[in-house]
């Protein structure tokens, strides 16, 4: 049975004798003892207020404000490098709301090169907010980039969904350049559903077009297009045209068009033509 005396102010004569002999110590309501140093190889209850300079469980189970490295709090590690830091593998701080049994957010470390937003709802969609605020109405961003000493592309990725690590979807920038890519499927701006690889519901503004296929619209108003090889010789694949001002324009290629070919231009046909490098439609 362990001796469980109840110490109170001025009792602490021979304290460290006892403390040698005993497997429990209970500190009275009236005690504020001051200790030097004090290591307790098993558990420590502190019912009510306690005060440590610094305080450590279990080596670097928790580490609080230890020499070297105050104002910090370290958790699986003895030299937190910031206010909390947390270490182990795949470390994760998680935060839950008071109400949520099963809900949580978290923030993990993965590996050397990854970390994740973790967000788990038992039932429900879940939802991720980013909310910059500003109290004088600026301008707010998200930002995403890497040190000035990263050269490679900063992209931000979609992936399928499934349960693969396959990029569906991803936009960013290399260099000067910017990018869109899609893996599959169709892209669609103004619509939701797109049923082409590409469809705008909307107007097309284009101020500089350079094509190395001839394009025009079928029946159901859908761009087609077919190699300019099969109506102008060579392999430069380029027509020009030119608004002479007067009412005409000019359609100009820097090869001769094929003695067979018969391209159709806004119901005029040509077949059966002669070799030029220059066609005058008035």
């Amino acid at each position: 049975m362990a001796l469980i005396p109840d110490v109170k102010e001025g009792d602490w004569h021979g304290l460290n004798k006892i403390l040698k002999k005993l497997s429990t110590l209970r500190l009275g309501s009236e005690s504020t003892p001051t200790f030097g140093g004090l290591t307790i190889n098993g558990d420590l209850s502190v019912t009510g207020k306690g005060t440590f300079d610094s305080l450590v469980v279990d080596t670097d189970t928790l580490v609080v404000n230890v020499a070297g490295f105050e104002d910090r709090v370290g958790i699986g590690t003895t030299s937190p490098k910031a206010l909390l830091h947390l270490k182990g593998p795949s470390a994760t701080l998680r935060i839950q709301d008071d109400g949520a049994s099963t809900d949580y957010f978290e923030l993990q470390d993965t590996s050397s090169s990854q970390a994740k937003l973790n967000k788990f709802a038992a039932s429900g969609g879940v939802v991720i907010d980013f909310n910059p605020m500003s109290g004088d109405n600026s301008n707010v961003s998200f930002r995403l980039f890497s040190g000035t000493n990263t050269t490679g592309a900063k992209k931000f990725q979609l992936f399928k969904g499934d349960g693969t690590a396959v990029v569906h979807a991803q936009f960013g920038v290399e260099g000067t350049d910017s990018f869109f890519q899609i893996g599959g499927g169709n892209v669609g701006i103004g619509t939701a559903s797109p049923g082409e690889k590409l469809e705008v519901n909307g107007d097309i503004l284009v101020s500089g077009l350079t094509a190395t296929r001839l394009v025009s619209t079928d029946a159901n108003k859908k761009l087609v297009s077919s190699d300019l090889n099969s109506w102008v010789a060579g392999t430069t694949n380029q027509v020009i045209i030119t608004d002479d001002s007067d009412g005409t324009i000019t359609l100009s290629t820097p090869q001769d068009i094929h003695t067979g070919a018969g391209p159709t231009f806004a119901g005029l046909t040509i077949s059966g033509h002669t070799n030029t490098s220059t066609l005058t439609i008035t």
